[in-house]
């Protein structure tokens, strides 16, 4: 009787969580001086970090997925020169990687308007995840958009957000 009525209410449980997850109400985020906006499936937490060569802009969320919850986030980074070396994706995806402890697993071309980005999927060791990173540069602006996840994508989620990133 005990098992019956714990199966009952794990079933319940999950099947809440599972309706709540397909009702996710999205944040709109627009920088007027990173000339972006993107959508979050969260209430996203904005911070502003001002250094004498740079500025960057960054907005992020955690959202629920399954039992855990996966970070959104989108950095925007104005510096003084502008970025006309196509290396720099490369100089960007590195360092974040090394930052992570991660190891690149696949990379490729992201088309996110008119100018040309990088996609890598990268695993990260030491937390045992994975990170979807994405990077563009655009005059004197780097946009690094990304989901990090310990464990699945949800793949409703990561594709909403990607496709919602646009240059403004």
């Amino acid at each position: 009787m005990k098992f019956s009525v714990l199966l009952i209410s794990m079933t319940l449980f999950l099947i809440g969580n599972l309706t709540a997850q397909e009702k996710v109400k999205w944040y709109s985020y627009s920088s007027i001086e990173g000339k972006a906006r993107v959508k979050f499936p969260a209430e996203p937490e904005l911070k502003t970090d001002a250094q004498e060569t740079m500025k960057t802009f960054t907005a992020m969320a955690n959202a629920f997925n399954g039992m855990e919850s996966d970070l959104y986030y989108l950095a925007i980074t104005v510096h003084q020169a502008e970025l006309e070396d196509p290396a720099l994706l490369d100089t960007s995806l590195n360092a974040f990687t090394r930052t992570m402890g991660g190891t690149i697993a696949s990379r490729e071309e992201w088309k996110a308007g008119k100018p040309k980005g990088l996609r890598a999927a990268i695993v990260l060791n030491n937390q045992a995840g994975k990170c979807d990173y994405r990077v563009l540069m655009r005059g004197n602006l780097q946009y690094q958009v990304m989901i990090v996840t310990s464990s699945v994508f949800n793949e409703k989620l990561q594709k909403k957000f990607f496709k919602s990133f646009k240059l403004i």
